[in-house]
């Protein structure tokens, strides 16, 4: 896995996104990385995921492409300035709701992963990031996992959205060590 990793950490995706756009504002250039990086790998891919947990089909006008051609055709300033983002959207939206809607800051849906794993999630980190079962596991290098959990508790970094999801390959691969296999040798299928 780590073979696959560019050695500068810089995703071929946002590498792309760097070369499509140099030369042009740098909010263009954050608005291309965000269009293409963190939108499709982790607020779409996080909507996508909880719908289908609820069985609900869900659509998200916002990321129309015609929608976002149209936006991208757009100067900058129609877009945003020093006051204020979303205009066009704000503008859109003006007296169908309330004021203190379009005027208020963004907020996001997170949830408290920082306090869970400082508070009553500790015990679980400790065990899931333990060194013996990095180790164990192989695939990721356990003197720095330790280091990244000792500093995170300490308080030096805040590196909880790195030690959760490297608890949830932990769990995951714990729980397909258990789980069942299929005997598919009625299948003529042999191991």
């Amino acid at each position: 896995m780590r073979s696959e990793v560019p050695a500068d950490g810089i995703p071929a995706a946002f590498r792309k996104s760097f070369e499509a756009t140099q030369g042009l504002n740098p909010v263009e250039r954050l608005l291309d990385l965000e269009l293409n990086g963190f939108m499709p790998d982790h607020n779409l891919n996080y909507t996508d995921k909880m719908a289908m947990q609820a069985g609900v089909e869900v659509r998200v006008p916002l990321c129309d492409p015609q929608l976002i051609a149209f936006a991208r055709g757009l100067p900058l300033n129609q877009l945003i300035d020093s006051r204020q983002t979303k205009k066009i959207l704000r503008a859109s939206q003006q007296g169908r709701v309330p004021d203190g809607v379009l005027t208020r800051s963004k907020q996001g849906f997170g949830v408290p992963v920082r306090s869970w794993l400082k508070g009553p999630a500790r015990p679980l980190m400790e065990e899931l990031t333990a060194s013996s079962a990095i180790e164990e596991r192989g695939l990721f290098d356990a003197q720095s996992v330790t280091a990244l959990r000792e500093d995170f508790l300490a308080g030096r970094i805040d590196a909880a959205m790195t030690l959760f999801p490297l608890m949830a390959i932990e769990a995951w691969c714990r729980a397909l060590d258990e789980a069942p296999t299929a005997d598919l040798s009625a299948h003529g299928v042999t191991a």
